[in-house]
C-alpha cells in the first residue's frame, strides 16, 4: 500500500530538520505537538509516514528519530558543520 505524505507532514520534516540544527538532536513527538498544538499521537503517525517513505529513521519501534538524512540522531565517525555548529552524518560524501 503506498504512503502518501500531506502538508502537516513536511511541515513536521522541515521543524525537525530545524530543530536538529539548533539542538543538536531531533525533537521528541512530545516536542513536536506542542510545537504544533496537535496531539503526540498524530505527530506520531506522521513520523512514521516519514519513516514509511524513508524520509526519516525511527529507532526500532519507537517514535524516536535516529536518522533525518543526512544527519544522525546518534554520533557516527562523520560530522558536517552547519551554521557554526557540527552534526553527526550518516555517511561521508566526496
Amino acid at each position: 500500500m503506498a504512503v502518501f505524505l500531506n502538508e502537516r507532514d513536511w511541515q513536521l520534516r522541515l521543524h525537525l530538520y530545524r530543530f536538529i540544527v539548533d539542538h543538536n538532536r531531533p525533537p521528541t513527538a512530545t516536542e513536536a505537538a506542542i510545537a504544533f498544538n496537535m496531539s503526540e499521537d498524530d505527530v506520531r503517525a506522521s513520523y512514521q509516514r516519514l519513516h514509511d517513505t524513508h524520509v526519516i529513521f525511527l529507532e526500532p519501534g519507537t517514535a524516536s528519530v535516529r536518522m533525518a538524512h543526512p544527519l544522525s540522531a546518534v554520533q557516527t565517525p562523520y560530522r558536517v558543520s552547519v551554521y557554526g555548529r557540527v552534526l553527526y552524518a550518516n555517511c561521508a560524501w566526496v
